[in-house]
């Protein structure tokens, strides 16, 4: 969702960026993106997507798209979070096993912040400002809590193999391969 509000989604199948609008209207915002299925928004407006086959773009509410970063391509998705000062956290599955969790600042400088997760699919941050990552981690699976500020990192909820994670508030989601879970977190929790 973009900060208005409107709900926008991305096609792999053919390379486009789209906006719902109204629950009536597919607006076309973005096309010729590759293999898009990642999106996020920073505090500008502006939309950034992951091309899986190596490449995450920059588009403005004009529809104008930039080449923001490369990565080493993904065999699924790469998954995108912004935190409160802008810089973009991306993870992408591999076949390397060792997958990591970069961030980029807002110039596009990438920094390696941890490696060795399986299978990284999903990424949001809770109000506190940790990010959530939905992955295997050093034999355990689920979902980890790493702290930006620290660079620490727990496991933080144990759960089956999943595809995706979205955060609201004190809500979280996990979406597994044919269920989807919900989460309230306890007011310690969402602090800690």
């Amino acid at each position: 969702f973009s900060g208005d509000g409107q709900l926008f989604i991305s096609s792999r199948h053919d390379g486009t960026v789209v906006r719902y609008t109204n629950f009536e209207h597919l607006d076309l915002i973005a096309d010729d993106l590759g293999i898009p299925c990642g999106i996020a928004f920073d505090s500008n407006g502006l939309l950034y997507v992951g091309d899986r086959t190596g490449k995450i773009y920059r588009i403005d509410s004009a529809g104008n798209k930039e080449e923001f970063a490369e990565m080493e391509p993904s065999i699924s998705a790469y998954h995108l979070a912004i935190d409160s000062k802008d810089r973009l956290y991306v993870t992408g599955p591999t076949f390397s096993m060792r997958d990591r969790l970069i961030r980029f600042s807002p110039d596009g400088k990438a920094e390696n912040l941890m490696d060795g997760f399986a299978r990284p699919q999903g990424l949001a941050f809770l109000p506190d400002g940790d990010l959530l990552i939905a992955a295997a981690f050093q034999g355990k699976k689920g979902i980890f809590r790493y702290s930006p500020e620290s660079g620490s990192l727990q496991h933080f909820i144990t759960a089956p193999i999943l595809v995706g994670l979205a955060v609201a508030g004190k809500d979280v989601f996990l979406a597994g391969s044919s269920s989807i879970y919900w989460l309230q977190l306890s007011e310690q929790a969402a602090v800690n």
